[in-house]
C-alpha cells in the first residue's frame, strides 16, 4: 500500500514539475528525515523486482537512485527546475560496459546468461553481437548506478566475463576476494 501511494505522488510531482519530501532509510539503516528530491524517472528492476527513484537533491550533486519502498511520510513540495539532460550527461560513464556472454558452461549445460543478461539490465541501451558461441555486449551506464551494476554482474556468476572498463573489473574481483576470504 505504502509504495502504491508513494508511485502516485511521485508520478503526479515528476509530471507537474515539483519538488518531493520525505524521510528516508537506507540500506544501512541511515535515516535521513523532511529530505528535498527532485525526481526525475521512476525505474523499475524486473531482477529484484524493485522500484527505484531517480532523483537529484537541491544541492544538484548529482543523481541518486533511491529505492520507493524506504521512503517514508512522502509529499509534494515545491516548483524546481532543473536541467536533467545536463546532469545526465555528466553522470555517463566514460566508456562503455563491454561484457562477454556464453550461454552454456564448459560441459554444454545451458546457462540462460543472456535473458538473464538482458533482464537484470533491461532499463540500459545495449548492443550485442553473436560470435563464436558467445554474445559480446555494450551497454551503456551512468556512474550514479555502478554499484548496482556491480552487484547485477556478480550476481550472474561465471556466466558473464567484464572485458572493459577496467574499474569495474577491479570492483568486481575485489568484491570476489573478499568474499573468498570469509571461507578461508
Amino acid at each position: 500500500k505504502k509504495v502504491q501511494k508513494n508511485l502516485l505522488l511521485l508520478m503526479q510531482a515528476i509530471g507537474h514539475g515539483k519538488s518531493v519530501v520525505c524521510d528516508y532509510c537506507e540500506e544501512g539503516g541511515k535515516q535521513s528525515t523532511q529530505v528535498e528530491l527532485y525526481p526525475y524517472k521512476v525505474s523499475y528492476s524486473q531482477l529484484t523486482g524493485r522500484l527505484c527513484l531517480i532523483c537529484v537533491f537541491p544541492d544538484l550533486s548529482g543523481i541518486k537512485f533511491l529505492r520507493i519502498s524506504f521512503m517514508e511520510h512522502l509529499r509534494i513540495h515545491a516548483d524546481f527546475t532543473v536541467d536533467f539532460n545536463e546532469l545526465l550527461a555528466a553522470e555517463k560513464a566514460a566508456s562503455p560496459l563491454v561484457v562477454e556472454l556464453r550461454d552454456t558452461d564448459s560441459r554444454g549445460n545451458r546457462k540462460n546468461a543472456v535473458e538473464r543478461f538482458f533482464m537484470a539490465f533491461s532499463n540500459h541501451r545495449k548492443r550485442a553481437i553473436y560470435d563464436d558461441n558467445k554474445y559480446v555486449i555494450e551497454m551503456e551506464y551512468y556512474n550514479f548506478d555502478r554499484k548496482n551494476i556491480v552487484d547485477k554482474l556478480i550476481r550472474l556468476g561465471a556466466a558473464v566475463k567484464v572485458l572493459e572498463p577496467a574499474d569495474i573489473i577491479e570492483d568486481i574481483v575485489r568484491t570476489a576476494k573478499a568474499a573468498y576470504n570469509n571461507y578461508k
